[in-house]
C-alpha cells in the first residue's frame, strides 16, 4: 500500500527528503485544496524537495474527487 511506503527507506539511508531530491522527472503535484486524502500542507514540502517539482493546488469544494471530470468547472 502506498501509505506504508517511504522512498527514503529504499535510498538515502532513510531520509525520504534525500531521495525526493534524486529524482531528475518533471513532477507537478496538485492536490486539490479541500482533498481530506492527499492534503495540500503535505504536498507543497514534497515539491520543494525535487529538483523539477512544481507546486500547483487545484481550487475546488468537492474535495477528492475535484477535477475528476465530475463537474465541468472542477474540470476546466
Amino acid at each position: 500500500m502506498w501509505q506504508a511506503s517511504d522512498v527514503g527507506v529504499l535510498a538515502a539511508n532513510g531520509y525520504y527528503k534525500t531521495a525526493l531530491e534524486w529524482v531528475t522527472a518533471r513532477v507537478m503535484v496538485m492536490p486539490n485544496q479541500t482533498d481530506q486524502y492527499f492534503v495540500v500542507y503535505d504536498g507543497e514540502p514534497e515539491a520543494k524537495n525535487l529538483k523539477n517539482g512544481k507546486f500547483n493546488p487545484t481550487p475546488t469544494i468537492r474535495g477528492h474527487i475535484g477535477g475528476g471530470g465530475a463537474n465541468k468547472v472542477d474540470t476546466k
